[in-house]
């Protein structure tokens, strides 16, 4: 794996894992109280899946790997088709939507071996 597929999987299992522990979006606020989390985490994902078709991005993930993320983008897609209108940290957390979106993220870091 080279070193630009490298960074990219490290950055897409950083963002997944924020996306899957409230305590990391409460701290992620905290740290930068201007922010609305939750767009700026699928900023984050879009930015590192969006390239899903890459050379590179394919070298950073086995075929059961791409097949998971490409299962995540789905349930996002299905769960949060328009993020726009979701609520910031914390009262996102009560978001059934965002609950499945946060169950998932936990479930891909799993097939990533994270």
């Amino acid at each position: 794996m080279n070193e630009l597929a490298t960074n990219l999987r490290a950055s897409l299992i950083r963002t997944l894992s924020c996306i899957a522990e409230e305590s990391a979006q409460k701290e992620y606020k905290e740290k930068v109280t201007f922010v609305h989390v939750p767009l700026e985490l699928f900023a984050q994902w879009d930015s590192a899946y969006g390239p899903r078709h890459m050379a590179w991005f394919t070298g950073a993930f086995s075929e059961n790997e791409r097949e998971a993320l490409d299962a995540f983008q789905k349930l996002i897609c299905k769960q949060l088709p328009e993020p726009s209108v979701l609520r910031d940290v914390p009262d996102v957390f009560v978001s059934h939507e965002w609950m499945a979106v946060r169950d998932g993220a936990a479930q891909l870091l799993k097939v990533l071996g994270e």
